[in-house]
């Protein structure tokens, strides 16, 4: 029998790092003073609701939300800088170096390219020399949020210290994301090919599990430990690097571990494009129909064109 789902209630699952159950010194020193204990610095996240004062960061580093396949609700990482914790995706993309005596490795923060602006490229550089031996690039994918002004709210709810259950409607926009990383998967992969170097791709694994539930994406999956030999990838220029969230001992933060990696080819990315499921024509003409005939919004094209039904559609239209 299938398990059944639960309601649950939306709000922000980590403020400026600590989850928004915490009650340590620590996590209350991090509101007061709007640190991020990834960056150990001020939260670099600006405000973006004219509510609320602008000098206070947009804190919020990952909301609660059930996502696809899943009966249980998951923090949702929403601030790529929440990928940074212990440096741990740094350690992990550098476990693809082979290793070569007297090198070190340098990561280069923001790196400019005419294909794209890339988030960390990681050099195995030897000092001793003053030389790059090899180089591979990395990306970091948060989701991002509709209605993000509800989430503001149960952000500031937690600073101010506030109980209020309110009813929050914010969702996690998926499609989005995954349009934005297409682009760049596909300018970046034909680099790293020319290169012949790997892209790594951080996310999480609610994203990647959204991927495949209604993607057809085929990329090969990986023991973890394929990633310490570099044989295992030396033909795969895409690796997604997938990470969990999961509490700490303490319950005060959540940590980020990498839980699978899968890689492949550019071709083998190239599949998400396509829908899991695209339903017969026969569908769409009987949904048409029913358009046509009982919504509110269908309006008939002519030379006295009447906008109003357009206008009932528009937010929905602005949303997509």
């Amino acid at each position: 029998m299938a398990k059944q789902r639960q309601s649950y209630l939306r709000k922000v699952s980590e403020v400026f790092g600590y989850s928004s159950e915490a009650t340590s010194p620590e996590a209350l020193r991090a509101r007061r003073e709007y640190q991020c204990p990834f960056l150990n610095a001020k939260c670099v996240k600006p405000g973006q609701h004219g509510d609320y004062d602008a000098n206070i960061p947009f804190g919020a580093c990952s909301v609660w939300h059930r996502g696809t396949g899943v009966t249980e609700p998951h923090p949702h990482v929403i601030c790529p800088v929440r990928f940074v914790q212990n440096h741990q995706i740094f350690w992990d993309a550098n476990r693809l170096f082979e290793r070569k005596e007297g090198t070190e490795t340098i990561i280069i923060p923001e790196a400019s390219l005419p294909m794209g602006r890339i988030d960390y490229i990681l050099a195995q550089y030897d000092p001793s020399r003053q030389q790059v031996v090899d180089f591979n690039i990395l990306e970091v994918m948060a989701c991002s949020t509709t209605r993000t002004g509800d989430v503001l709210r149960s952000l500031h709810d937690v600073l101010e210290g506030s109980q209020i259950q309110r009813t929050l409607k914010y969702g996690i926009n998926y499609r989005q994301v995954i349009s934005r990383m297409m682009v760049q998967i596909l300018a970046k992969a034909f680099a790293c090919e020319k290169w012949n170097k790997r892209m790594i791709w951080a996310v999480q694994d609610v994203f990647y599990r959204y991927m495949q539930a209604t993607t057809k994406i085929s990329l090969k999956p990986l023991a973890l430990e394929a990633i310490d030999n570099p044989r295992e990838t030396e033909k795969m220029p895409i690796l997604f690097f997938v990470y969990g969230m999961d509490p700490a001992e303490h319950q005060e933060l959540f940590e980020l571990k990498l839980k699978k990696v899968y890689g492949g080819t550019k071709e083998d990315f190239t599949s998400v494009f396509e829908p899991l499921t695209i339903p017969d024509s026969e569908i769409v003409v009987e949904m048409l129909h029913d358009k046509i005939v009982n919504s509110s919004t269908s309006f008939r094209l002519s030379s006295s064109l009447d906008s109003g039904n357009l206008a009932k559609a528009a937010s929905s239209i602005v949303k997509a």
